[in-house]
Order: structure tokens, then sequence, then C-alpha cells
């Protein structure tokens, strides 16, 4: 598709060939991702996995870390609900709970993920105690 040239007007038969352009991206868009999937488990391949046969399970969570928890991590549990057949790809991420908490002297991290729950430890790194809240994303393969 060409660009008009500068002080070209533009015409009626450019823009609905531009239209034209955007619902082809669409419908290609929606086909692509009706049909395939980069997720592998042990249960499934890519060849016969949808999105469809996917779930999205969120969590939000929130951690006390005491003072000088910095060799000692404050541990945590999220349970997933029994919703996967197969370990899902997990990501925690730390969320500020008030303006004085400072989320960037807090580290988290992921110490073990299974079908039904995740693990993760917190640690305040300034050595402070802090109440931390903590978004969970699992997705994985849903249970029939």
């Amino acid at each position: 598709m060409e660009t008009p040239n500068k002080g070209q007007p533009i015409d009626y038969s450019y823009l609905r060939r531009m239209a034209d352009a955007i619902t082809a991206l669409e419908t290609n868009a929606k086909t692509v991702s009706a049909k395939s999937s980069i997720l592998t488990s042990s249960d499934k391949s890519a060849s016969d996995a949808s999105p469809n046969d996917l779930v999205i399970v969120t969590r939000y969570v929130t951690m006390q870390l005491p003072a000088n928890n910095v060799t000692s991590p404050t541990p945590g549990k999220v349970d997933f609900g029994n919703k996967f057949i197969a370990t899902p790809v997990v990501t925690a991420t730390p969320i500020a709970t008030s303006t004085t908490n400072d989320p960037e002297k807090v580290t988290i991290a992921i110490s073990s993920v299974s079908q039904n729950e995740v693990q993760i430890v917190g640690v305040s790194t300034d050595g402070k105690a802090r109440e931390i809240g903590v978004n969970i994303i699992a997705i994985g393969y849903k249970k029939s």
C-alpha cells in the first residue's frame, strides 16, 4: 500500500484501500490465533493445542515482610484452585500497597511451581519492615 505524497489530497479510494487492509489484517489475526499455540507440555503438543485449552488464573496477595529478613526470606503460597492439568507458566510481580512502602526495595522470587500452587519468597532489601502486594499470573492447560 502506498502513502500519499506531501500535499496530495486524500481521496475516497485511498481511504477505502486503507480500511480494507485493516479489515484483512483483523480477519487474518483471528484465524491464526484460533488455530495455533506455542505452549507444549508432556500431555499436549503444539500441534493439538488450542487457545481454547488454556486458562489464565490471577491472584493478588499481600505479604508482611519483617525488618532484617534479608538472610531469612518471608515465604508465601498461592493456590490456583485445581485449575490446571500440568504445571503452568507463572509470574509474580511486587506491587506498592501504600505510598511509603518503596516497592523498589523489595525482591519477590518464585521458589517453586506445581500444578496447583506457586511458592514465593519476599525480601525487604533495605532491612525495613513493610507490607507488599504481589500479583500472580498463571497460564496453563485447563482441566477438562
